[in-house]
């Protein structure tokens, strides 16, 4: 049985992050890595979300990191109130509601922070995923045609918008 709980950043759990954010990559079709940058810049990256409370949760089953999703306002004054979604959940857990339980967490905590709409860029094959986001509202907003080219195959990739 599974003890799933969603937590907000915490540096105790990067090393798990990171280890999550490297076999998500290496499965090499469902996010823009294809391995995760190393453990001193991962951790620098929560450092900093927390440090600007940028919303990013883990999801943990027990002590062991399991998933995550983050919210990353864009950088320029006259687009910070936008941001950009980023989240994965390792092999072992998918199918399980983990991802239902993480971006309604993390969507809250833009929403509360003052975000007023998080985009995202998804592979135009990964229809597991792009079922979710639209349970959570997203809508398709564009498409980049042959978006990713990875091993001499081309993927489209979905925009996607919620306006929080």
């Amino acid at each position: 049985m599974m003890n799933i709980q969603i937590i907000k950043a915490d540096l105790k759990y990067v090393s798990g992050f990171r280890e999550n954010l490297d076999s998500v990559a290496r499965e090499e079709k469902f996010i823009l890595f294809l391995e995760a940058p190393p453990l001193a810049s991962v951790e620098e990256f929560v450092k900093k979300n927390i440090a600007n409370n940028v919303p990013q949760c883990f999801a943990l089953d027990g002590e062991n990191v399991v998933g995550w999703c983050d919210v990353s306002p864009l950088s320029r004054k006259t687009i910070d109130h936008r941001g950009s979604l980023g989240m994965g959940v390792v092999a072992s857990h998918r199918g399980k509601g983990i991802g239902s339980l993480l971006p309604k967490e993390t969507l809250a905590w833009a929403k509360e922070r003052g975000l007023e709409k998080v985009e995202l860029e998804v592979y135009a094959g990964n229809s597991s995923a792009i079922g979710l986001y639209k349970k959570f509202g997203f809508i398709e907003e564009g498409r980049i045609k042959k978006g990713r080219k990875h091993k001499g195959q081309y993927e489209d990739m979905i925009l996607m918008g919620l306006f929080l």
